[in-house]
């Protein structure tokens, strides 16, 4: 009996494994051909909050990525056309860089010299206090 519970461990084991690698996988939107490269794009933190809707929020966001091949890589964000920065013949990159925004942020990395989309990943804006279209100024009778 102890021989069955042992196999039952090694298998839940295995497919916690199994899932915890499909989560991480699926979790960059990858847009890589069969005869291409996989990528993953990571971005840290994933969420830029501020107090009222609407504020720019403030962030020091660490972008980084890594390929199983070595290509020229270049880095573009939904808020200006030129890229970030660009890489030579690597497998990897990363990039710490201060953004402001009040609206969500789209990371695009992108493969010389065809620039094509090849990893997206997203920083979201959140807020504490939404802004709902009310004056907070508002007078009251009681």
């Amino acid at each position: 009996m102890t021989k069955i519970m042992k196999i039952k461990k090694i298998n839940n084991k295995n497919i916690i494994t199994s899932l915890i690698a499909m989560v991480i996988l699926f979790s960059t939107k990858l847009y890589a051909e069969p005869n291409e490269a996989i990528l993953t794009l990571e971005v840290d933190p994933e969420q830029c909050v501020s107090i009222v809707q609407g504020d720019d929020c403030y962030v020091d966001v660490k972008i980084s990525w890594l390929s199983k091949k070595s290509h020229d890589y270049c880095l573009f964000t939904s808020q200006q056309s030129k890229p970030l920065q660009c890489w030579n013949n690597l497998a990897q990159g990363q990039l710490t860089k201060e953004f402001v925004s009040n609206e969500n942020i789209t990371f695009y990395l992108k493969r010389n010299p065809s620039k094509k989309i090849v990893a997206e990943e997203v920083l979201e804006m959140a807020w504490v206090y939404k802004n709902n279209g009310r004056s907070h100024a508002s007078w009251r009778m009681f």
